[in-house]
């Protein structure tokens, strides 16, 4: 069994690597927890969820430079959701619309059994 963690108790990178900036070691719940306590609007924007995240953990800002401001702009206002875009393709694979390769299939299958399992509802 998994141990359950509350998400107040994360180890940061910053102990251990000081010229990290505050990067949470755990999973993406952890993350989002920590992001959370600095922007508490996440929890009712998928987008600015993920712009936050990408920003706080994937370097983001750092990898666009100059771009970065354009880039949200685009991402905010412009860009159609992603979440949106993944279930439509996911609608359309399980009406059958969209052919998927057996292997996907068996690996989603049991990616949705290990979740469901070991994750369940949020701690």
């Amino acid at each position: 069994m998994v141990k359950q963690r509350n998400p107040k108790d994360v180890i940061h990178q910053g102990a251990l690597l000081p010229d990290v900036a505050e990067r949470i070691v755990g999973d993406n719940r952890d993350k989002i927890w920590h992001i959370y306590k600095k922007v508490p609007e996440i929890s009712n924007d998928d987008q600015l969820l993920q712009l936050c995240f990408w920003e706080e953990f994937d370097g983001l800002k750092e990898a666009l430079a100059d771009k970065y401001d354009d880039f949200v702009e685009w991402y905010m206002h412009k860009a159609t959701n992603a979440e949106a875009i993944r279930r439509s393709r996911q609608s359309m694979t399980e009406h059958g619309h969209l052919p998927q390769r057996e292997s996907i299939k068996e690996k989603r299958t049991w990616l949705s059994g290990v979740w469901r399992k070991y994750w369940g509802p949020y701690r």
